[in-house]
């Protein structure tokens, strides 16, 4: 839950990077996603980076007050998992499985649990579940 800091000082690669160096190498690690509207207020996840325009959908800084200015991203998110090696079962999950409605984002729709599903499977190489 430590990404209720919202996008103005919460960057959840640095919360995986945190949460990696702690937890032992055996055990996953998991990136979670909140579909928005999000619990908290003005974060709205993009599924990609370049979807990533208005505020809410960039981090500006991250939780050490570091300047970020990248997007808050699906894409980003799991490409940053997939470049650590430290355990191939890292991964993502996504809070609300059965939310999904999109909101505007500028020019863009934000992430929903479809679209989340979709790209994490081609992440990961898997097939997304057919019935949906």
């Amino acid at each position: 839950m430590s990404y209720d800091a919202q996008t103005n000082y919460y960057d959840p690669c640095v919360a995986y990077q945190q949460y990696r160096s702690i937890i032992p190498a055996q055990i996953p690690v998991l990136v979670g996603f909140q579909t928005p509207p999000e619990s908290w207020y003005g974060g709205t996840l993009m599924v990609l980076e370049k979807e990533c325009a208005v505020p809410g959908t960039i981090v500006v800084r991250d939780q050490y007050s570091r300047v970020v200015n990248k997007g808050y991203s699906v894409e980003r998110f799991l490409n940053h998992v997939l470049s650590d090696k430290t355990n191939p079962k890292d991964g993502s999950f996504i809070w609300h499985v059965l939310l999904r409605k999109s909101v505007q984002a500028g020019a863009f729709t934000s992430a929903n649990a479809t679209t989340i599903e979709q790209k994490v499977a081609s992440a990961f190489g898997y097939v997304a579940n057919p019935d949906r």
